[in-house]
């Protein structure tokens, strides 16, 4: 945000970067614009290809898709569940994000752990199914499963978002 002059308040109103490179490009500004629409494709993640940076952005509705975070102590539990998420279409994507450093209250103690963090796209209405897989492949006692609305986005993001996940 900060390459296109945005500032931190201005992203839920802001151009996304796909729209910022292909303006660039119709703007003469070449190499540059071709960079920050490969980041943007690369900043995707799942499903990233030129073509799903071509399409519109959309306003979601609020119930409709989600973003959920979950901590795991492992790379083998965070693919365990990230598999069997994507695997039962109760996800479409999961980032796994490494070097997560967590400060929290256990057991009437400050504990600190390193972990993996993930970040799994989905339906809104899946958010039960997806707490009850996650605590069957989870070691945790109370693993962490925070449901964010996701607001809007790329159109064909959301397209095929929820053509691989169940509807309920």
């Amino acid at each position: 945000l900060a390459l296109a002059g945005l500032g931190a308040n201005d992203w839920e109103t802001g151009p996304s970067l796909a729209m910022l490179a292909a303006g660039g490009l119709r703007h003469g500004l070449g190499s540059a614009a071709a960079r920050l629409q490969g980041t943007a494709r690369r900043a995707m993640g799942c499903a990233a290809s030129s073509e799903a940076t071509r399409g519109s952005t959309t306003g979601a509705q609020a119930t409709e898709y989600a973003a959920y975070y979950v901590t795991v102590p492992s790379k083998k539990i965070a693919y365990a569940v990230s598999r069997s998420l994507v695997e039962s279409k109760l996800a479409a994507c999961v980032n796994i994000i490494p070097g997560v450093e967590s400060v929290y209250f256990w057991e009437d103690k400050v504990e600190k752990d390193q972990e993996l963090l993930l970040m799994i796209k989905s339906r809104a209405g899946l958010l039960d199914k997806i707490v009850k897989r996650v605590k069957q492949e989870h070691e945790y006692d109370t693993p962490e499963v925070i449901a964010v609305p996701i607001l809007g986005g790329s159109g064909d993001y959301l397209d095929w978002l929820k053509a691989n996940t169940l509807p309920r």
